[in-house]
């Protein structure tokens, strides 16, 4: 468990690698209206903006009418990525529970 919550990196920012605690503690502890610190950490901030992470480059892309939603002249930069991340965590988180069936041991 260690090994996926603080041993694998999710995103490297600043020279620093980030991982998977990092990126939760700071959804539960900073973003939202019940936060226990208001100030968002810089690499939430890059993950939230579209940072590097993930660029999308729509030159190549075919749209009907040749009608894209976006400028394809310029590389777009996928905001939020960090809340695809955290559904996928969940996710995770769920499958390995249901894989061990953990609900029906705590229930017994």
């Amino acid at each position: 468990m260690s090994q996926w919550w603080e041993g694998q990196s999710i995103y490297r920012f600043q020279s620093r690698e980030w991982f998977r605690r990092d990126l939760v503690c700071d959804a539960a502890n900073k973003e939202g209206a019940c936060h226990v610190d208001a100030i968002l950490t810089e690499f939430y901030k890059d993950m939230e903006s579209g940072g590097q992470l993930l660029v999308l480059n729509g030159q190549d892309l075919v749209y009907p009418n040749n009608q894209a939603p976006y400028d394809q002249t310029k590389p777009q930069h996928c905001r939020n990525v960090h809340l695809a991340m955290l559904r996928q965590f969940s996710h995770e988180v769920l499958e390995t529970a249901s894989h061990y069936q953990w609900i029906n041991k705590l229930s017994s």
